[in-house]
C-alpha cells in the first residue's frame, strides 16, 4: 500500500474518532438549543414573530431562480417557519401582549434556529461514527435520509394547484358534504394564498423598501410592512368555510406530541406538527405564513379532515382516490407519448397453489414497439424517522414500493408466458378487453407511481436494496412524472431517457439525491450512469446540482419571463431523421431512434459529417456505395442521391446481412438516407435486421460474401490512401473496429 493511502485512511480514521467522541457534547448541544429557542419563542409575541422569520425568509431568496443557488446557511434559514412554528403549537405560551416589537429578539431566536439545523447536520455524522449495530450500507441510507428529510418544496410552483385540483376533483361529493365547499372554491383560495406567498408578497414587500438595509438588519423604518398579516390570514384571502379553516389549524400549545419523545424532544429530525395542519390560529384568526407548509402537504390534510366527516370515510376516499391516480398518471402517459393506448385496471390469470386465482395491474401503456407496466401506489408514505425506528421506516417503504414493484414483475412475468397473452375487463376473468403479442415489442419499462413524494428515498433504494427494491423498474412520484411531461417534447427522446434512467437503477456507484437529477445528469452526459462508472475510483459518486438549470428554466416560465429549455446537443440532421421515422408507421423505431441517440454529442457530429462524405464521395463514383459500422450497435449506411446508380432494397439487405455474419454480430441496422440534389434529408428507411433473416442453407453463402465485402473495402482504403499495406496494430479499413492483426489481417 502506498504512503499516500495509508495517510489518507490514517485521516479518515482519526476524523471518524473525532466525531465519534462527540457525540454526547453534539447531543447535549442541540438539547440545549432546543430548550433556548422554546423559552425565547413562547416569550414574545408569536405572529410578529412569524411575519418576521417569513419576511426573512423572502428577503434571502428573492431573485434566486434555484435552490441550489442558496448557502447552506440560507437554506436552514428557510426551515425557519416550520419549525418555530411547530414549537408554538406544541408549547404554551408566556407571552404577555406589549405593542412594541421586538427586532433585536427575532433576529436572535432565527440564527439560534440556524444553528440549531446546522448541528443536525454534526449529529448525523457523529452519529453514524458511533453506530456498530447496523450494515454500512444501512448507515449511510439513514445519514443520507435524514439530511434529505430537509430538503423542502415537492413541486414546481406552476403544477402545484393543477394537480391539487386533479386529485381532489373526484371527491367533490365528498368535499361537499363535509363542509358545503365546492372543489372550485378550494382551488380559487388557494390559488390567492399561492400568490400571496409568492408574487403578491414580492409586489407589496418591495415597494419602496431598501433591500439591502434590511439584510444588513435595519428593520426599523419598515414595521408597517414586515408585521402586515394582511397577506397570511387565511378567511380573508380565501373565504373558505371556518369550520374547514380551523379543522386545518393549530391553536398555540394545541399539540404536545413534538416534545414528548424521551430522547429527541423538539428535535427538527421529527416530524414536524405542521406536516399534520398548515395553519396557525391566534385570536380567532387563522394565518399561513409559510408557502412549502401549505402546500406539501396540503392533499394529505384535506384528506383526513374529509373522511372523518363523511359517512364512507377512509374506505371510500381511498377507492375513489386509487381510481383518480391511475387516471391521472395514465393521462400523462398519453401526454408523453401520443398516439400510445392506455389500459387502465386490468386483470389476469395467475396460478397459486394449483389454483387459477386473479391478479390486477393498475396501467399497461401500448406505444409503437414499446410497452410500460405501470403500478400506482396512492398511499400515503407514513413517514417515520430512519435514525429512531429504521425497522419501521423500512416497513412504511415497502408498503409503497415493494409491492408494486413485485407487481409490476408479476405482470410482465405473465405477458412473456406466452406468444400472445389475454388482459380482461374484470375479476371474474370472463370479457377480454385486450391481447399483447410480445413479438411485436422491443422495449418493456417497468414503473412504480407514487403520490407520496419519495424519490430521494427511492434512489437509495435502487442502489442499497432497501425495502427490496429491484433493478431495472423506475420508481418516481406524480409530481416528477408530471415535470417530464412538461420537459419532453418528442415520444422519442423520452423513450431514449428511459433506457438511460433504466440503466442508472443498475449503477453501483451513483448516488442520485433527487429524481430530476438524473434528467440534468441525461441531459449533461446522455448515458450518465456510463460516465459516472467511468470516473477513477470505485467508490460513491454524488452528483451534486445537475437539476440546476431545469429550476432555472421552470422558474423564469413561471415569472413569465422567455427561457431556453436546457437539451442536448443533437445535430439538425439527427433531429431531421427522428421527426421522418416518428411520422412513419414502421417496427422498431424506438429501437431505431435509441441507437441514433445513444451517440454521444461528438459522435452524433461524427456521424452527420459521414452522411455528407459519403454522398459526396457518392457524386465523385456516380454509384452507392456502403459505410459500415461494428461496434456495440453495428449498421450499413446508404445515402441516396439523385443522379447515380442506386442498390436495390434486396441489395442493400443483402450486404447488411453478410457483414452480420462476418463480425458475428446479433444484428444490423440497414440505413438508407434518401436526399435530394441540395444535400437536404428528405427520407429515411431502415430495417433493423438479426440472425433469424438469414435461412440456415444461405448462411455460408452470407459467410462468403460477408469475406469478400471486407476484402473490397481493405482494396479501396489501400488504393485511396495510396498504401500497399497494412500494418497488423494499425485499425482494419473494413470498418469493424478492430486492429488489422484481429480481423482481415489474420
Amino acid at each position: 500500500m502506498g504512503k499516500k493511502k495509508r495517510e489518507s485512511i490514517t485521516k479518515q480514521k482519526d476524523i471518524s474518532v473525532f466525531f465519534a467522541d462527540k457525540l454526547p457534547e453534539i447531543e447535549n448541544e442541540i438539547k440545549s438549543r432546543v430548550y433556548d429557542i422554546r423559552e425565547h419563542v413562547t416569550a414574545v409575541d408569536p405572529i410578529k414573530l412569524l411575519c418576521f422569520l417569513t419576511n426573512c425568509n423572502y428577503m434571502a431568496i428573492v431573485g434566486k431562480t434555484s435552490e441550489s443557488q442558496n448557502s447552506p446557511e440560507e437554506d436552514m434559514q428557510l426551515r425557519s417557519v416550520e419549525y418555530v412554528q411547530s414549537v408554538l403549537i406544541s408549547s404554551e405560551s408566556k407571552y404577555q401582549k406589549n405593542p412594541v416589537s421586538d427586532d433585536q429578539s427575532y433576529a436572535d431566536i432565527l440564527e439560534e434556529v440556524k444553528e440549531l439545523y446546522m448541528s443536525m447536520f454534526q449529529y448525523f455524522l457523529s452519529w453514524s461514527c458511533n453506530e456498530k449495530d447496523l450494515p454500512p450500507e444501512e448507515i449511510e441510507y439513514i445519514v443520507y435520509t435524514q439530511m434529505m428529510s430537509q430538503v423542502r418544496g415537492t413541486q414546481y410552483q406552476q403544477f402545484r394547484i393543477p394537480m391539487i385540483e386533479e386529485l381532489i376533483r373526484p371527491h367533490e361529493d365528498e368535499i361537499m358534504s363535509a363542509y358545503g365547499i365546492s372543489c372550485s372554491e378550494i382551488i380559487s383560495g388557494l390559488t390567492k394564498m399561492e400568490y400571496n406567498l409568492s408574487k403578491g408578497w414580492l409586489e407589496y414587500l418591495l415597494n419602496g423598501i431598501d433591500l439591502d438595509g434590511i439584510r444588513a438588519g435595519d428593520y426599523s423604518s419598515y414595521q408597517d410592512v414586515f408585521y402586515d398579516t394582511s397577506l397570511y390570514d387565511v378567511k380573508k384571502n380565501t373565504n373558505w368555510p371556518d369550520s374547514l379553516i380551523k379543522d386545518l389549524s393549530y391553536e398555540i400549545g394545541e399539540d404536545k406530541s413534538f416534545f414528548e419523545d424521551d430522547k429527541y424532544a423538539g428535535w427538527p429530525l421529527l416530524n414536524l406538527p405542521v406536516a399534520k395542519k398548515p395553519f396557525i390560529r391566534v385570536d380567532d384568526t387563522s394565518y399561513c405564513f409559510d408557502y412549502y407548509i401549505l402546500f406539501d402537504y396540503f392533499y394529505r390534510n384535506l384528506q383526513k379532515i374529509i373522511v372523518a366527516k363523511t359517512k364512507g370515510g377512509v374506505d371510500t376516499w381511498n377507492r375513489i382516490q386509487a381510481k383518480a391516480s391511475e387516471e391521472i398518471v395514465a393521462s400523462v402517459f398519453n401526454s408523453l407519448l401520443p398516439g400510445c393506448v392506455t389500459h387502465i385496471s386490468n386483470h389476469y390469470p395467475i396460478i397459486k397453489k394449483g389454483k387459477k386465482e386473479n391478479a390486477e395491474n393498475d396501467i399497461i401503456v401500448q406505444y409503437e414497439d414499446v410497452l410500460l407496466i405501470v403500478e400506482v401506489k396512492a398511499g400515503a408514505f407514513t413517514y417515520t424517522p430512519a435514525i429512531t425506528d429504521f425497522s419501521a421506516h423500512k416497513k412504511s417503504l415497502n408498503k409503497i414500493v415493494e409491492v408494486a414493484e413485485n407487481q409490476c414483475l408479476r405482470t410482465k412475468e405473465y405477458i412473456e408466458s406466452s406468444s400472445k397473452v389475454a388482459f380482461y375487463k374484470a375479476d371474474d376473468l370472463k370479457e377480454i378487453s385486450f391481447e399483447l403479442d410480445m413479438s411485436e415489442y422491443s422495449q418493456v419499462y417497468l414503473f412504480d407511481v407514487t403520490l407520496a413524494d419519495m424519490n430521494d428515498r427511492a434512489s437509495q433504494m435502487e442502489r442499497i436494496g432497501v425495502a427490496d427494491a429491484k433493478e431495472d423498474i423506475i420508481v418516481l412520484s406524480m409530481n416528477d412524472l408530471w415535470v417530464y411531461k412538461e420537459y419532453f417534447d418528442s415520444s422519442l427522446d423520452f423513450i431514449h431517457f428511459l433506457s438511460q434512467r433504466v440503466l442508472a437503477t443498475r449503477s453501483k456507484r451513483l448516488v442520485v439525491c433527487d429524481e430530476l437529477d438524473h434528467l440534468g445528469l441525461y441531459i449533461e452526459h446522455n448515458n450518465y450512469s456510463q460516465y459516472v462508472e467511468l470516473l477513477d475510483g470505485t467508490g460513491s459518486v454524488y452528483p451534486q446540482q445537475y437539476r440546476e438549470d431545469i429550476d432555472v428554466y421552470l422558474s423564469k416560465i413561471n415569472m413569465g419571463e422567455e427561457a431556453t429549455k436546457p437539451r442536448q446537443n443533437c445535430p439538425i440532421e439527427i433531429r431531421k431523421i427522428l421527426e421522418i421515422i416518428l411520422s412513419k408507421k414502421i417496427g422498431r423505431k424506438t429501437l431505431f431512434s435509441n441507437f441514433l441517440l445513444d451517440m454521444a454529442g461528438n459522435e452524433r457530429s461524427r456521424f452527420v459529417d459521414s452522411v455528407y462524405k459519403l454522398a459526396k464521395r457518392e457524386k465523385e463514383l456516380g454509384k452507392m456505395i456502403p459505410s459500415i459500422g461494428s461496434g456495440e450497435n453495428s449498421y450499413v449506411m446508404t445515402v441516396n442521391i439523385p443522379d447515380i446508380e442506386n442498390w436495390s432494397l434486396s441489395e442493400q439487405k443483402e450486404y447488411t446481412l453478410a457483414n452480420m455474419v462476418k463480425y458475428q454480430k446479433p444484428f444490423f441496422y440497414r440505413m438508407e438516407i434518401v436526399m435530394d440534389g441540395k444535400n437536404e434529408i428528405k427520407d429515411v428507411n431502415f430495417d433493423y435486421l438479426t440472425i433469424k433473416d438469414i435461412s440456415p442453407e444461405k448462411m455460408d453463402l452470407y459467410r462468403e460474401k460477408g469475406e469478400e465485402y471486407a476484402k473490397t473495402r481493405v482494396s479501396l482504403a489501400l488504393s485511396k490512401a495510396n498504401k500497399n499495406k497494412i500494418y497488423p496494430n494499425e485499425p482494419c479499413p473494413c470498418g469493424s473496429g478492430k486492429k488489422y492483426k484481429k480481423c482481415c489481417g489474420r
